[in-house]
């Protein structure tokens, strides 16, 4: 735990695969979705990776991840139920049924966001984490910069650059 602490990436590693199976049956039911719980481990993993400087050891590290977890499945459950709420709120006003993807369009959507995963993946640090923080997390620059012990404007040049490395490496693939 401590070497973890100190940044020791394969001390990290060991806690991932002791605990993965905790996080990911937690994630699965409270979201009972199995992708969504498999994002959210994921999730789940990468805020205790950024938060385990400030852990303060005062409970153990399992009551320490099971709370993030279920606060990241929470916010998750949050936030879809208020996706819906408005797609059913747009559909009520127009009077129109909520559109649903043809399978196709789902397949290209799915491929689409692997794609764009991979390419996520492929930046170096710090422009990967500020960017995994900000788009998947749902973290403002405020809170990025705070967690990140740097100032907002170094976020959002982190971000720029981020966005413009990412749309260089997508037209290079096309």
């Amino acid at each position: 735990m401590r070497a973890a602490a100190a940044g020791d990436h394969d001390a990290f590693g060991e806690l991932v695969s002791e605990y993965q199976s905790m996080v990911y049956r937690v994630c699965l039911k409270i979201t009972g979705n199995r992708d969504a719980a498999q994002d959210l481990a994921q999730d789940v993993f990468l805020k205790a990776y950024d938060g385990l400087p400030a852990f303060r050891q005062d409970a153990s590290f399992s009551t320490w991840l099971y709370q993030i977890t279920v606060r990241t499945c929470l916010d998750w459950k949050r936030g879809s139920a208020r996706y819906q709420q408005r797609l059913n709120a747009v559909a009520v006003q127009s009077r129109q049924e909520v559109p649903v993807d043809t399978p196709e369009q789902t397949v290209v959507k799915k491929e689409r966001s692997a794609e764009l995963m991979s390419l996520m993946e492929s930046l170096r640090e710090p422009y990967r984490t500020v960017t995994k923080m900000f788009y998947l997390h749902k973290f403002s620059c405020q809170e990025i910069a705070q967690r990140r012990g740097v100032s907002v404007k170094t976020v959002e040049s982190q971000l720029y650059r981020s966005r413009r490395i990412l749309r260089e490496k997508g037209d290079a693939l096309r």
